[in-house]
């Protein structure tokens, strides 16, 4: 596409050519020619980038789970929802750790760590449950409810 986009230019295309444009867009492909091509040209205007697929997003979040999952030695550890069995409820076993490392594992998210104390104040949490994954490891799995 040239720098000089229009109206004009977007009304010369097929129909077909801009309900494709405008569903890669996440942009509402109904209406007559001439309102499609204004819609083309805003989203244009706007620089929306193409939609990811459904597949596309699935990809990008496994690629981060595993990222999220994987020690430092490489090892990968399970994903949380897919362990059945094994969670103990409270938090009788969990591991000797101080708040100030858990506070510091946490640093690149301290929304998600102000959220969770948030939730656990307000009373939206009402429960632990902690998985403990081996006795060789430092790390365990802990979810509230």
């Amino acid at each position: 596409m040239t720098n000089e986009m229009s109206i004009e230019l977007f009304s010369r295309w097929k129909v077909d050519q801009l309900k494709t444009f405008l569903k890669k867009r996440g942009v509402v492909s109904s209406g007559r020619k001439y309102e499609l091509a204004e819609k083309a040209y805003f989203a244009w205007k706007l620089k929306l980038e193409v939609a990811k697929t459904t597949r596309e997003e699935e990809d990008g979040v496994s690629t981060w789970r595993r990222e999220k999952l994987t020690m430092e030695c490489g090892i990968t550890l399970p994903f949380p929802c897919s362990l059945q069995e094994g969670w103990e409820e409270g938090s009788l076993n969990f591991p000797d750790v101080m708040e100030d490392e858990v506070e510091a594992y946490m640093q690149p998210s301290t929304k998600a760590m102000k959220q969770g104390k948030s939730l656990l104040n307000s009373g939206h949490v009402h429960n632990v449950k902690f998985y403990h994954i081996s006795t060789d490891l430092k790390y365990c799995f802990i979810i509230y409810i």
